[in-house]
Order: C-alpha cells, then structure tokens, then sequence
C-alpha cells in the first residue's frame, strides 16, 4: 500500500500524478481535475488513456497559505517557469 500524497510534504510527491492524486491532494473531485487539463490550469499528457499530471503545474494550485511554509524546494522554481 502506498503512502498518501499531503500538500504539507511536496518535496514526496512524484515528478508526476494521476488526476486521482491530484484529486486528492487539493480536495476536489476527478471531474474538476480533468476541467483543469482542458481548461489549460493543469499540465496534463494522456497516456494510455489516462491523465497524466505534471507536479509543478499543481503546486500554483495549493493555498498561498500551504505553500508560504515551503520557502525553499523546487516548487520555487516551478512557480518561476510558469510566470
């Protein structure tokens, strides 16, 4: 059984998500994940016919409050490649 993913731990989460993951993760449904990726707020890639979710494209997505505890990481960089 594997670990499930917190928004206070990003340094664990894989370079890339499933929209359940991502679902999970910011308490929304599927649906509205997979309305993100359309709508151009998520960065996914279907393989296989399933969703694909790049990491730094959810971290803009986590409460300014969450991130302001992480001042430091690689999601400072995925914040700078999206401006």
């Amino acid at each position: 059984m594997t670990e499930s993913l917190s928004l206070h731990r990003p340094e664990q989460w894989p370079e890339v998500l499933s929209v359940a993951q991502v679902a999970s993760l910011l308490s929304i449904s599927p649906s509205v994940v997979r309305r993100a990726i359309t709508h151009k707020q998520l960065d996914g890639v279907l393989v296989g016919g399933q969703w694909r979710i790049a990491a730094p494209s959810v971290w803009p997505l986590v409460p300014a409050s969450i991130r302001a505890h992480w001042p430091e990481g690689p999601w400072n960089e995925w914040e700078i490649e999206q401006e």
